[in-house]
């Protein structure tokens, strides 16, 4: 939406109206089902469960609300009643947008310090490497390669 159009806009319905005119199909699929979910929320599992912090979810990790998600996905096709399908997938949602709430990316440690490794698996000692210091985002049971001679790291804290 273009700032002509927006100075154009006289009421909220108008506004309400550009910006849903401006949203691609995919966008405006999703607010109807995100809609779906939030009626879900507040109309059952608010009332059957309770909210934030007084249900048992809270008290759930990531991996549990996963768990629950991966539960509903192996019965996917097999549900007896009807509408429950369509339960599921709001369900789904709903669990998975917990899960992404309750999700802490794991540390990644930083060094900085290129020196050698002796690869155990193949006993080929690289010898020393060149010392360069740069940072790197260092992820455990990896092999990092130094970015100045590409050698195998053993990566050292900065002090």
């Amino acid at each position: 939406m273009n700032d002509k159009e927006i100075s154009s806009v006289d009421t909220f319905h108008e506004f309400e109206q550009a910006i849903t005119n401006a949203l691609s199909n995919r966008a405006k699929d999703w607010i109807e089902f995100s809609i779906k979910v939030l009626a879900h929320i507040e109309g059952y599992t608010i009332p059957q469960y309770g909210d934030k912090g007084e249900d048992q979810i809270t008290n759930w990790s990531c991996e549990d609300c996963l768990k629950v998600v991966g539960k509903r996905l192996d019965r996917f096709g097999r549900n007896s009643r009807e509408g429950q399908q369509q339960l599921d997938f709001l369900k789904m949602a709903h669990e998975v947008q917990l899960a992404n709430d309750k999700y802490i990316e794991p540390p990644v440690a930083k060094f900085d310090k290129c020196t050698w490794l002796l690869l155990e698996e193949d006993g080929v000692d690289y010898g020393s490497a060149c010392g360069k210091i740069f940072s790197i985002d260092y992820y455990p049971g990896t092999i990092n390669y130094c970015l100045n001679c590409g050698k195998p790291l053993v990566i050292e804290e900065s002090k």
